[in-house]
């Protein structure tokens, strides 16, 4: 009798949260649909020994990609030993064409 103060308010919280719950393997299938339904494409433009500068123009490069349908993420500009981005890493993602 002394813990039934404390049990029936666990069970309250356990049975809310009962109904939120999701099964994992349905989880885990929508987790890697989403996933799936990217392609992703990388593109590297160097960079100039000296002076750090691309050797392409980067910005004609992300024009024509959106053209495309590709959709700019990100770019990687990773510095080598005198500091200076030695490549620039362009990430494109899209959808995938069974998923548009």
């Amino acid at each position: 009798r002394w813990n039934q103060p404390f049990l029936a308010p666990a069970m309250v919280v356990i049975q809310k949260f009962r109904k939120v719950l999701i099964p994992f393997s349905i989880l885990n299938i929508q987790i890697t649909t989403i996933i799936n339904m990217y392609e992703y494409k990388f593109i590297r433009i160097r960079t100039s020994i000296w002076s750090g500068l691309p050797k392409q123009d980067y910005r004609k490069v992300i024009q024509t990609e959106t053209k495309e349908g590709w959709r700019l993420i990100q770019i990687l500009t990773p510095t080598g030993i005198s500091m200076l981005p030695s490549f620039y890493e362009l990430i494109f993602e899209r959808l995938k064409a069974e998923f548009v």
